[in-house]
């Protein structure tokens, strides 16, 4: 029998990690095309909803509950989006009690049981989900399937280990021809950020080796480097050229990880004359870039390279067991420069070792690479992190409301810092984008790249929400 199947993505993008600086400037993500594509293989209808595409998405969920009338729904959700995901899991569950509810995202994979205990989910999938959602779908019996915990009457129910997959080639292609389209060009978009329009995302490889040394990170359950052969990129590249994507964004964690690898997919992407641009937006290790692969990745298109700088203090940058120098990443932001490219400081702030002398050396360093962009987040201890643990046991941890639990426009503490209290956190947060954005040299530099390339008043409309957001809330500097 034919399944119908919906997969969903929770709404409310002012939710989501990047706080309200979200708003109006969403493009949906890879996740649901992945999920999607092994599932339209094997002969079921898969619908596609991100909710974060509409302004009502209430009524768009029970619209398209109604008309499609589906018999298995898949809902993702990251910590942040864990209420609202709780409310949009009830309304399905009541549209139609039938329906089979399967869970799955970053803060399933790390609190699968509480998950499951607190929301009326059927089945939630822990780790990669592309086999284990299809093998759920074509019916096999739970408890042999790998990778997922499930209710069987008032009981909790676990089953194996389930192996990442190894061969990332035997992956369909992404299903990005069941994203809404028309949804997509009705949103506003930052000149500023993007070169072309719209947007779509690309995995070219899975996993991390650097997981389980980061301590920020809740992703070990993919700590196994894979890579997609350099054929299999073009293919999938050219596919998103073909539905009118030409602004490719690259969600690896470590995409220059294989160099030689990385180098040969910017060499075809140029030979094969793709015409794309591209952005590796998801950073790149400083230590992991040459000339040889900037010179290249200019050659394909590229416009824009996020580096994790994390911090100014080496210190500090070693208490992250990131594992890099502070020297190298000043390297890599010269050579990057040199191939003008531009670049984007990514960074942190309220480390477990932090003081306000670690926060003003990053100020000061970040001002000193002087990088195109740049961004601090505010440290969150993610359920499934080394942090989250030790401070919950330390019983440092002040609140679950995962509403809270954002890098960005949280002014609530969530956690007693070990040095800091949240209003100096805060303090220095907004003092890194107000010494950032707002120095004469950065205004300049976007003024005449503004003329230029007709940004400009995009440029202007950023820097007021950067100021509105940023800047001007009670913890002004």
């Amino acid at each position: 029998m034919k399944s119908k199947i919906l997969l969903v993505e929770v709404g409310g993008a002012e939710n989501a990690y990047t706080g309200s600086l979200a708003k109006g400037d969403y493009f949906p993500g890879l996740t649901l095309p992945v999920l999607a594509a092994p599932i339209c293989t094997i002969g079921h209808e898969v619908k596609i909803l991100d909710l974060n595409l509409y302004e009502n998405p209430n009524l768009k969920l029970f619209k398209t509950l109604q008309s499609f009338n589906p018999t298995h729904v898949g809902v993702t959700f990251k910590t942040p989006n864990f209420f609202n995901a709780q409310k949009i899991i009830a309304k399905i569950k009541k549209f139609n009690k039938h329906i089979l509810l399967i869970g799955g995202g970053s803060h399933v994979s790390a609190l699968p049981e509480y998950c499951l205990k607190q929301t009326l989910l059927d089945i939630v999938v822990v780790g990669e989900g592309d086999n284990t959602l299809k093998e759920i779908i074509l019916g096999n019996k739970l408890n042999k399937i790998n990778g997922i915990y499930y209710k069987k009457g008032k009981k909790i129910i676990k089953t194996g280990h389930r192996n990442v997959i190894l061969d990332l080639d035997t992956l369909p292609i992404p299903s990005w021809d069941l994203i809404d389209k028309k949804m997509i060009r009705k949103s506003r978009y930052y000149k500023t950020f993007h070169k072309d329009f719209p947007i779509a995302f690309i995995e070219t490889s899975r996993g991390c080796p650097y997981y389980q040394r980061c301590i920020y990170c809740n992703q070990k359950f993919e700590t196994t480097f894979r890579i997609k052969s350099i054929s299999r990129v073009i293919k999938e590249i050219n596919y998103l050229k073909d539905l009118g994507y030409n602004d490719i964004h690259l969600t690896d964690d470590a995409f220059t990880q294989n160099l030689r690898r990385a180098k040969g997919i910017c060499y075809q992407i140029k030979k094969q004359k793709l015409n794309i641009s591209l952005n590796l937006e998801n950073g790149i290790r400083v230590d992991r870039v040459d000339d040889e692969f900037l010179n290249y990745a200019k050659k394909a298109g590229c416009y824009r390279i996020s580096f994790g700088v994390e911090s100014g203090s080496q210190k500090i940058i070693n208490s992250l067991n990131k594992n890099i120098k502070i020297n190298q990443t000043i390297k890599a932001f010269k050579k990057a420069n040199k191939y003008d490219i531009d670049t984007y400081a990514l960074c942190v702030f309220g480390n477990p070792e932090e003081t306000e002398e670690t926060m003003k050396q990053t100020i000061s360093f970040v001002k000193k690479l002087d990088p195109t962009f740049a961004r601090v987040s505010i440290f969150i201890p993610y359920p499934g992190t080394e942090y989250w643990y030790r401070w919950k046991k330390e019983k440092r941890i002040l609140t679950e409301d995962w509403n809270l639990y954002k890098f960005h426009n949280n002014r609530v503490p969530i956690y007693n810092h070990p040095n800091l209290k949240t209003e100096k956190i805060f303090y220095y947060y907004n003092l890194f984008y107000k010494e950032f954005y707002f120095r004469l040299p950065f205004i300049l530099k976007r003024t005449s790249y503004g003329l230029k390339h007709k940004t400009l008043l995009s440029d202007f409309f950023y820097l007021k929400k950067i100021f509105e957001e940023k800047i001007g809330d009670k913890y002004r500097c």
